[in-house]
């Protein structure tokens, strides 16, 4: 157990760093000894993606939704492996494919944002709506885009504050569509 924490750990540590090549085969190492599951799937997914080995990423990822708990109190998660693919597939100019998946995520951050018997906002809501923006927009309906980025800025505004770089950055892609 303390094995496979450790080689998570170092390979956590390499994806921030940026080092990629190790941090898959950390990952690739922990699949074989503990075989697969929905968070080390979306883990490689996420390196793949960061390497440009897009279609080894989208396979990860597509194996993460298979592997999905069902329930609920798994809506978080669940909603960081359909945002991954949707990102994926809207970077490989697939937006009408990433659109129904991006739709999927949101409404999984929006079902953990009830988990407490109160409604509790997250950013992770603003990030699922700016990459619905930027989907739409690549697919040529700028109206939803700009109605998902504007969405997005009145929550990252009230979640992580005016100061943000998550905010600079909203408010800079819906400068950019309106342009």
């Amino acid at each position: 157990k303390w094995h496979l924490k450790a080689i998570q750990s170092k390979a956590f540590c390499c994806f921030k760093q940026y080092r990629f090549r190790e941090a898959l085969a950390l990952f690739k190492e922990q699949e074989q000894l503990m075989g697969p599951s929905a968070p080390l799937a979306e883990n490689i997914g996420h390196v793949c993606s960061s390497l440009s080995e897009y279609d080894e990423a989208e396979r990860y990822f597509r194996l993460a939704t298979r592997l999905l708990p069902d329930g609920r109190q798994h809506a978080k998660n669940s909603g960081g492996v359909y945002l991954g693919l949707g990102l994926l597939l809207d970077r490989r100019e697939r937006p009408r494919e990433a659109l129904p998946i991006l739709y999927q995520a949101l409404e999984l951050y929006v079902d953990s944002c009830h988990m407490s018997g109160r409604f509790v906002e997250s950013s992770l809501v603003a990030k699922a709506r700016m990459s619905l923006g930027h989907a739409h927009e690549h697919a040529g309906e700028l109206s939803k885009a700009e109605e998902h980025m504007r969405e997005a800025v009145g929550i990252f505004s009230r979640t992580v504050g005016e100061q943000s770089p998550l905010l600079a950055g909203a408010l800079g892609s819906l400068g950019k569509l309106r342009a």
